[in-house]
């Protein structure tokens, strides 16, 4: 449980602030927080709520609770967290589904609707996810079967899952995907041999300790029984590529990419390379934006020996890896089909498919014929004197040419009417005139003028709009 303090509205770096998280219940004996109290919150980062202190005293110091809000049972004490241990809670049943989809990176499954598959009894731990029919999603979230389905495909998309991400997302204390990949990568790459590790064994690996082996193992057998439901309703890990084209190359990634950072990681997951979280001796490359930067990371990498390189360099790898993997393994023709197999048969990526054959064209067809037609001059209509609202969407410069008395600078976007709308801004050279301006609107250099009016020399904005919305 994760106690929050509630405050009296107050604006921090242009934000309200209404909820403060207390982190855990040592924080709050700490604090000696009570009802009432006057109290300094701060945003760190200009980020993150945090209460500093209490700066006066005005209620009782508040009392840990001793019973779950939601099931009513008795709360115990793990290290700092008051923990409510009670498997049948709702509570602890929607968040070990949250973890579920949330490891996994789902859409669609948000907090909302698993709350409400939860109290429709429809799930009560992953394995229920997977049979769970359309009409189950459309009557609940009266949406209709087309987000029901989606929905349903998005869960199903994720498969066939890695071993890490499988063992990641069964929501075992202490047992998050960094500690997943880290055992895997130590030898234990299949659901068995994870399962046969003792706790004395696990802690010999280097990042793990004596109390998260410890959680591991018995989280794992406390979980046995739902794991083979699991597998029982086609979910079966996959080992990571071994002998891939990454293999034995660690990388980490930092900055802003050309692409989302999971994409990258994705890649290098699924070509055997090992994901780092921050630069230490073993990494050996650095992806970021400028590998010539002088940032304290990109220094620190440099000192260690890392390669620092830029996002095309590492998509050099990738192909790199791509083009030396070995082809999949064809089983034999009289080799039996399990369940297994059958999913990792469907995680292969498909052959090669003959192209479609093309069809003659039709000697008479009954439509008529799209030609381009030449661009036409219009003119320019709806000045105004101020620009129109920003729209939600992209700009783009176009090209202006300098004016008869002035220059001018033209941006388009499109509004939320999928209008096409022009932005006029312009500089005049004395009172009363006009400076034209030329405007690009296509590759092939078509023209389209118009004017910009001006009032005593200054800056003037105009507005023009065409195509139907």
């Amino acid at each position: 449980m994760t106690p929050v303090a509630i405050v009296e509205p107050v604006e921090l770096v242009g934000a309200i602030v209404q909820r403060v998280a207390l982190h855990n219940a040592s924080n709050v004996e700490r604090l000696g927080i009570g009802v009432g109290d006057e109290v300094l919150v701060s945003r760190r980062n200009d980020v993150i709520p945090c209460l500093e202190e209490v700066v006066v005293k005005h209620g009782d110091r508040a009392a840990a609770p001793s019973e779950c809000v939601t099931c009513k049972a008795a709360l115990l004490r793990r290290g700092e967290y008051l923990v409510c241990n009670n498997l049948d809670c709702r509570s602890i049943i929607e968040g070990r589904i949250q973890r579920w989809v949330g490891t996994q990176d789902i859409l669609e499954w948000g907090d909302k609707r698993v709350a409400q598959l939860v109290e429709a009894k429809l799930v009560r731990e992953p394995a229920d996810l997977y049979g769970l029919k359309v009409d189950d999603i459309a009557k609940l979230e009266r949406r209709g079967a087309v987000i029901a389905e989606k929905v349903l495909d998005n869960l199903r998309a994720r498969l066939p899952l890695t071993l890490p991400v499988f063992l990641a997302s069964l929501g075992i204390d202490d047992f998050a995907l960094e500690t997943a990949k880290l055992i895997v990568s130590a030898g234990y790459n299949t659901l068995e041999k994870v399962q046969a590790a003792t706790a004395d064994e696990l802690e010999r690996l280097k990042g793990m300790g004596a109390s998260k082996a410890r959680s591991v193992v018995s989280g794992l057998a406390q979980r046995a029984e739902e794991i083979q439901r699991l597998l029982a309703v086609g979910v079966v890990p996959v080992a990571p590529m071994a002998g891939g084209g990454l293999s034995g190359k660690s990388f980490c990634f930092t900055g802003s990419l050309p692409l989302p950072r999971k994409e990258y990681e994705d890649l290098v997951e699924k070509h055997g390379g090992t994901l780092l979280s921050g630069v230490t001796k073993e990494l050996g490359y650095l992806v970021m934006a400028d590998p010539s930067s002088a940032s304290s990371k990109a220094e620190k990498a440099r000192k260690y020996g890392t390669q620092c390189i830029d996002a095309s360099a590492f998509m050099a790898l990738v192909e790199a890896a791509a083009a030396s993997a070995p082809a999949a393994p064809v089983p034999p023709a009289d080799a039996p089909i399990t369940l297994a197999s059958a999913v990792l048969a469907a995680a292969q990526p498909p052959g090669p498919q003959p192209d479609p054959p093309r069809s003659r064209p039709h000697p008479n067809p009954p439509w008529p014929r799209l030609q381009r037609r030449p661009p036409r001059r219009r003119r320019l209509r709806a000045l105004k004197t101020q620009p129109p609202a920003e729209p939600r969407s992209s700009r783009q410069v176009l090209h202006a040419s300098p004016g008869i008395r002035g220059n001018g600078l033209a941006v388009s976007h499109r509004d939320t009417f999928g209008r096409l709308l022009l932005v006029v801004r312009g500089y005049s050279h004395g009172e009363g005139q006009e400076a034209a301006v030329s405007l690009n609107r296509d590759p092939d250099f078509p023209r389209h003028h118009g004017n910009l009016g001006s009032e005593n020399g200054h800056r003037r904005e105009a507005s023009a709009c065409w195509g139907k919305p």
